[in-house]
């Protein structure tokens, strides 16, 4: 199915659709879309940034603690 196939046969379904909460779900989904995706990656500071990258180096060379010994510094 193209995309405008796609378009005709949801916009099909939408007059056909009297749920208003579902109408509205399906506004909430599209409009959500039409916004320009960001990746978060890119709205990070270059010292959050270094401290992933860190962490990854840290597991990849098993440098890593047990699960509940950090969770015990939390609690």
């Amino acid at each position: 199915m193209s995309a405008i196939e796609t378009k005709s046969a949801i916009h099909k379904l939408v007059e056909e659709v009297n749920d208003e909460q579902l109408l509205r779900m399906v506004h909430a989904i599209l409009e959500q879309k039409s916004v320009p995706e960001t990746d978060f990656w890119d709205q990070l500071t270059q010292y959050q940034k270094a401290a992933i990258k860190q962490g990854i180096a840290d597991a990849d060379n098993s440098r890593t603690k047990p699960y509940r010994q950090v969770l015990s510094k939390y609690q």
